[in-house]
C-alpha cells in the first residue's frame, strides 16, 4: 500500500462486530486515481463485504478530490418535452401537484407503464402535501432541486464544501455542509434519501438507526447503492466500476442490506435493479489503462449502435432478472 499507514485502520465487521474475515480482492482506485492498493474482505460470520484496512475519518477527505465526478455541477433543465412528459406521469400517477386531467391520464397510461420501473429506480417517492424530504449526501443539490420544483420541502446534507456551496448560492437550496454524524435537528421527515451514499458511510448500522428516528411515523427511506453480487461486479471483479475502493467502505448485496434495514427497524422492503450500461463498459477502459486491454470487447461494446441497441437491451433484461450491479431500495419505518 503506497499511502501512509497512519491514514488507514483495520476494522471489525460493522454489522456483527466479528473480526473473523477473509480477503477476497485487492484493487487500485480506478475512479479517482489516488495511488495505492486497497482490499475488500468478507465477514466469515455474517457475509458482509467491506473495505479493510480502510481510510480513517481524518484521512478520508484525501480520497475525495473536488474534481470527483459526483461533484460535477450543472444547472437543472425542466422545460424539455421529455421532462414535461415525465412530470405529467408524476402528476397523474404519483399524486404530484398540478391540474389533474382524466383524459391526459388515460392518454399517458402507456408512458406510465413504460416509465414505472425507471421512476422507481430513480428514487421518486409518491407525493405528500406539505411533505418534508431530507437528502443525505446531496452533492450540489440536483435531486433536491428537482424535488423542490415538484412541491416538496427539502433539505440536504453534504460534506463537500464546494458542492454544498454551489447548491446554496446557485440553486438557493437548504444544504448543510456537515457530516451526518454531526447533523442534529428536531424536525421529522416524511422521506429520507441516500443516492449512492450509504456505501461511503463509516457505520451504516449506526446511521440507519439514526435515520429511522428522523422519520415520521410511516415515513419512507429510499436508498440507491451498488450491488456487489451484480453480474457486472462479478465479471469485472477488481475492475468493477461500482467497486471504487477505498471510498466505498461497505459492499452491499440484497441480502446484507435487507439485514441492515430490518435490524434498524424498517419493513416493507422493496428492491429495484438498475439498468446502467456504464457498469458493464467502463471497466474495459480501466483494463486498458492497466495494460490488460480486452480491445475487441471494449470496441465492440462501446460501438454507438451496439451499445444503444444490444447492450442496453441486455442490461434491461438483466435488470428485470434482478442481476445488475446497482439497486434502489424502498423501506418503511
Amino acid at each position: 500500500m503506497n499511502n501512509n499507514n497512519t491514514d488507514f485502520e483495520n476494522v471489525s465487521c460493522d454489522f456483527c462486530k466479528s473480526r473473523d474475515h477473509t480477503k477476497i480482492l485487492s484493487s487500485k482506485d480506478y475512479y479517482n486515481k489516488i495511488p495505492g492498493l486497497f482490499s475488500a474482505v468478507k465477514c466469515n460470520n455474517c457475509g458482509l463485504v467491506f473495505t479493510n484496512p480502510r481510510p480513517t475519518k481524518k484521512a478520508i477527505s484525501n480520497f475525495y478530490p473536488d474534481s470527483a465526478g459526483y461533484y460535477n455541477t450543472q444547472s437543472p433543465e425542466y422545460n424539455t418535452l421529455k421532462q414535461k412528459l415525465i412530470f405529467a406521469v408524476y402528476r397523474e400517477y404519483f399524486n404530484y401537484p398540478g391540474k389533474h386531467n382524466l383524459l391526459i391520464k388515460l392518454l399517458i397510461f402507456p408512458l406510465y407503464i413504460y416509465l414505472y420501473r425507471d421512476i422507481k429506480i430513480s428514487g421518486i417517492p409518491n407525493y405528500k402535501k406539505n411533505g418534508f424530504l431530507l437528502d443525505i449526501g446531496s452533492s450540489y443539490g440536483a435531486f433536491i432541486h428537482k424535488m423542490k420544483h415538484l412541491g416538496w420541502n427539502v433539505k440536504g446534507i453534504e460534506l463537500n464544501e464546494k458542492a454544498s456551496k454551489f447548491g446554496k448560492t446557485e440553486l438557493n437550496l437548504d444544504i448543510d455542509n456537515t457530516d451526518f454524524d454531526k447533523f442534529n435537528t428536531n424536525k421529522k421527515f416524511d422521506i429520507i434519501t441516500l443516492r449512492m451514499v450509504l456505501e461511503h458511510i463509516f457505520s451504516p448500522k449506526k446511521d440507519l438507526e439514526k435515520i429511522n428516528k428522523l422519520l415520521n411515523k410511516n415515513g419512507q427511506l429510499i436508498i440507491s447503492i451498488p450491488n456487489f453480487e451484480g453480474f457486472e461486479a462479478k465479471y469485472h471483479k477488481k475492475y468493477a466500476y461500482t467497486l471504487q475502493l477505498p471510498t466505498h467502505l461497505t459492499h452491499f448485496t440484497p441480502v446484507t442490506i435487507t439485514k441492515y434495514l430490518k435490524q434498524a427497524g424498517f419493513k416493507n422492503i422493496k428492491i429495484y435493479y438498475h439498468k446502467f450500461d456504464r457498469d458493464l463498459i467502463a471497466p474495459f477502459f480501466y483494463m486498458k489503462n492497466d495494460g490488460k486491454d480486452k480491445k475487441f470487447l471494449r470496441l465492440f461494446l462501446y460501438n454507438k449502435f451496439i451499445r444503444k441497441i444490444f447492450v442496453r437491451f441486455f442490461i434491461t433484461t438483466m435488470s428485470l432478472l434482478g442481476k445488475t450491479s446497482r439497486i434502489t431500495i424502498y423501506a418503511k419505518k
